[in-house]
């Protein structure tokens, strides 16, 4: 392991530490993630984003697990920045 880099990242998991490497490295500058667990991704956390209809699915009344509400999203796309709106009315509380 080097001692010095040009880039230090704090937390490795997708898609944001990760993908902040990668795009270090292809920039051809070095870098070191440094991650808490032992592994980089695991366990995979990628429900941030639930849907009300989940917790009503599995009679959760209220969901303790809820910290905020989305009223909705957009997801941008690389490399052509392509961007899609998430704003259903349901998001929305209609």
């Amino acid at each position: 392991m080097q001692s010095k880099y040009n880039v230090l990242i704090i937390g490795g998991g997708p898609p944001g530490g990760a993908m902040a490497g990668k795009a270090v490295a292809e920039a051809g500058l070095t870098c070191c993630i440094i991650e808490k667990r032992p592994a980089i991704g695991a366990p995979v956390r990628c429900a941030e984003g639930v849907g009300q209809e989940i917790s009503e699915l599995v009679d959760l009344d209220p969901p303790k697990w809820i910290s905020s509400k989305i009223n909705g999203a957009q997801l941008v796309a690389p490399p052509d920045g392509q961007v899609l709106e998430l704003n259903p009315p349901e998001m929305a509380g209609e």
